[in-house]
């Protein structure tokens, strides 16, 4: 009985199994559709053996034997190491000062030293100095005020890194108008810091206080807000008033001894007092008038307890603006520090019969 169809193909697999364990096929048969073992396994050693041969030919776009550094710009030559290569790169993009610098640096873009690293720190704040508007200059200003006064009172040690130091260009233009002396100074009417007639002392110090005021120019306008005209005042202070429950509020919380925040909340004061006294006028002319029976004297009642306290306090206010004022009057003098032998027995400060 002929083999099947199924057992044909699985002989044929067979015998293909063995023909590639010695070697392949070498030649074709007579029927084109069967070869013969042995060609294939010569055909294969010699591809493996080109695939795997070394190639012995030397590219002609290779310098030497040496790739080149793209990081470094092409700027690499054939017998140039790194160092040399960033030598030869300064030279050519450098100036002497620059190429000086480069090289104390240890060939390093930044300056990793201690003194590098602060000599970049004031030139970024410099940098951040001159974007930063007046509003921000008068707070990092006063932040480091604080910071020194905290260091001051835990004792910290004082280093170059220290927080709370004025800059280096600052303390010198303080100490140089402290050796000009009266020289430095100018009266108030000429932008003068303060009036120095009031400022008893020698003028050293009233040139350092001149400097500081002359090198913080930015900061001092901040703080002063520059020049305010009337108008400006009324109009925030009739906006304050605008919210005249939340500025009755402010005013009856004033303690005795102090006084009005700023003079746009004393405008709005006065106009607050003017605009209650108003009321109560209208109020008692509905009593006087009978107009409204008990219920219009409980609110008159009412009202007069309010006004009460806004005008108490409104009082209270202006006296204390005015002390205020007439402090700027007081000469300050050598001596008046705390704990100084200057008081007499009636407890009157004994410079200021001077005066």
């Amino acid at each position: 009985m002929p083999p099947s169809e199924q057992e044909q193909r699985a002989q044929l697999n067979s015998n293909a199994m063995a023909n590639v364990a010695k070697g392949g096929v070498t030649e074709f048969a007579s029927d084109p559709g069967v070869q013969v073992a042995g060609l294939g396994g010569e055909v294969l050693k010699a591809l493996f053996s080109v695939l795997t041969a070394k190639s012995t030919r030397t590219p002609t776009d290779v310098i030497g034997a040496k790739p080149r550094v793209m990081a470094e710009g092409n700027l690499e030559g054939p017998d140039l190491n790194y160092k040399d290569t960033q030598t030869d790169a300064a030279a050519r993009t450098l100036s002497e000062e620059g190429q000086a610098k480069f090289k104390q640096q240890g060939n390093q873009a930044t300056d990793l030293s201690p003194d590098g690293q602060r000599e970049a720190r004031i030139l970024a704040a410099a940098s951040d100095a001159v974007e930063q508007t007046a509003d921000q200059q008068l707070r990092d200003t006063i932040v480091a005020s604080q910071r020194g006064v905290t260091a001051d009172n835990q004792g910290f040690r004082l280093t170059e890194d220290s927080s709370g130091l004025a800059s280096q260009s600052q303390a010198d233009e303080v100490i140089e108008a402290a050796s000009i002396e009266e020289g430095y100074l100018r009266s108030i009417k000429d932008g003068g810091a303060f009036n120095w007639d009031k400022i008893r002392q020698p003028d050293d110090i009233k040139a350092i206080i001149q400097a500081v005021s002359d090198s913080l120019p930015e900061q001092e306008l901040a703080a002063t807000r520059g020049v305010v005209t009337n108008v400006e005042t009324t109009a925030d202070a009739i906006q304050l008033l605008a919210d005249d429950l939340n500025l009755k509020r402010s005013v009856l919380k004033n303690k005795p001894g102090t006084t009005f925040t700023n003079a746009t909340e004393a405008t709005a004061s006065r106009m607050l007092l003017a605009d209650s006294a108003k009321k109560l006028r209208d109020l008692a002319e509905q009593v006087k008038l009978r107009q409204g029976g008990d219920a219009v004297i409980l609110q008159f009642r009412r009202h007069l307890a309010v006004h009460n306290g806004i005008q108490l306090q409104i009082k209270g206010a202006q006296a204390e603006a005015g002390r205020l004022t007439q402090s700027f009057n007081i000469p300050v003098t050598d001596g008046m520090a705390p704990g100084c032998d200057c008081f007499d027995e009636h407890g009157c400060h004994r410079s200021l019969w001077r005066c």
